[in-house]
């Protein structure tokens, strides 16, 4: 019996972990793709005086927007005063959409926490495997909201990168209360309370069936506001039409999917 449970606790927390992360990755920033049909191949950053575009591949790989001019891959693009107007517009609209997005993307870890938390809670384990996960999610939360509150673009913001920090942050604590509920059964199992035993079990990898949906009716107080941010996003699109390469070629900084 006990080399059973030894087999049993590992196997389910990596199931609940990643049963838990999925739903919470879905609510980064790669949920206006899902939401506004937003998307694009740059990454975005938003600095003092100019707005910049980058990727790797392809050409251009670099579009800087700032002063009233483009520049494409170091070369300035000649522009008529419509399209600076509209560049100066562009610019402000992004410059203005980074704040909305980070408070979004910090309540956000706010919800995530909390929802994993009342999922411990309600799954009885002991006062201090409650109290570790909560302060081991506390210090996770504290950190991701501190690079939140001081980042400046999408860099911070590409969707494996965060979904690999939120499937870090599950696997911490779900190994404790994976444990927690294996030991609960295996005293239960020693003191011949065999349908108890069964019944946490049962409960324990019942959770990897029931978390996903749940976390995820838990997060959907964001999609709202995330709503709220595709008429800007539209904007944005709408007033990029103009601006062009060196060879005249549009530069689709931005994308989005007719609805």
């Amino acid at each position: 019996m006990h080399c059973e449970w030894n087999n049993t606790m590992p196997r389910l927390a990596i199931v609940i972990a990643l049963a838990a992360s999925a739903p919470l990755a879905r609510a980064d920033v790669a949920a206006l793709a899902d939401t506004c049909g937003a998307s694009s191949s740059y990454d975005i950053d938003v600095g003092t005086r100019v707005l910049r575009f980058d990727r790797a591949d392809p050409a251009p790989r670099l579009v800087e927007i700032g002063e009233r001019s483009l520049r494409v891959d170091g070369q300035a693009i000649a522009s008529d005063a419509a399209t600076r107007a509209r560049l100066v517009e562009f610019e402000q609209a992004a410059s203005a959409l980074l704040p909305r997005v980070r408070r979004i993307a910090s309540d956000g870890v706010d919800l995530a926490v909390s929802a994993l938390r009342a999922e411990a809670a309600s799954l009885g384990l002991g006062a201090a495997t409650r109290e570790e996960i909560a302060s081991r999610l506390d210090r996770h939360a504290v950190a991701l909201k501190r690079r939140i509150a001081t980042s400046t673009g999408t860099h911070a913001w590409q969707a494996e990168r965060l979904e690999r920090e939120l499937e870090g942050i599950v696997a911490d604590v779900a190994p404790l209360a994976a444990a927690d509920l294996g030991q609960q059964a295996l005293a239960a199992t020693l003191e011949g309370d065999f349908e108890r035993s069964a019944e946490l079990q049962q409960k324990a990898f019942g959770l990897v069936d029931e978390l996903q949906p749940r976390l995820e009716r838990r997060m959907q107080p964001l999609r709202a506001r995330i709503e709220a941010l595709c008429p800007e996003l539209e904007r944005l699109h709408r007033l990029q039409r103009d601006f062009r390469d060196a060879h005249g070629q549009p530069l689709h900084l931005l994308d989005i999917e007719a609805g």
